[in-house]
């Protein structure tokens, strides 16, 4: 405790008697003096002397007391607990949204789709592409359909085989 917090009990007076003490001055009224009135009133004096005992040093600031620093002390260790709090919980959260992303895009991966699935694809089985496979497809007669001449013009002009002296 703060040594200045002891000045108080030098006052002795409690607000618990105070209407004790007021029916006691109403019943005694009369017979008090003017003196005793004024006495009673004011205040007691505190000396130098008094404050030293209570433990006063004479200090300036109040923020240099003991009671003032071990208070100081514990809202700092407490802010520095709820800051700590705050950011365990943000790196929780964080780590949360990571796992949620990744599980996210595992789920979007066509690759690892097929692989579970176990799906291939067919250049991956022939190393033929779409290219080798239309023509192939077309030497041996086994076209979708019947081809007709512009088709036929606009594949060529695709494929690279330009041809202009038709």
């Amino acid at each position: 405790m703060d040594s200045l917090a002891y000045l108080g009990a030098l006052d002795d007076d409690d607000d618990d008697d105070d209407d004790a003490e007021a029916e006691a001055e109403g019943e005694a009224g009369a017979s008090t003096t003017a003196a005793s009135a004024t006495a009673a009133a004011a205040p007691p004096r505190v000396d130098f002397a008094a404050l030293e005992r209570a433990g006063y040093t004479g200090r300036s600031d109040l923020t240099e007391t003991a009671e003032f620093k071990q208070k100081e002390a514990e809202h700092a260790r407490a802010r520095e607990e709820k800051a700590a709090a705050a950011a365990a919980e943000e790196r929780e959260r964080a780590a949360a949204a990571e796992t949620e992303e990744r599980a996210r895009t595992a789920a979007m991966d066509q690759k690892a789709i097929d692989e579970r699935v176990g799906y291939e694809k067919r250049y991956d089985r022939t190393k033929e592409d779409f290219r080798k496979k239309e023509e192939r497809k077309r030497k041996n007669g086994q076209q979708n359909r019947d081809g007709n001449w512009v088709e036929e013009e606009k594949r060529k002009l695709r494929h690279g085989a330009t041809n202009f002296d038709s």
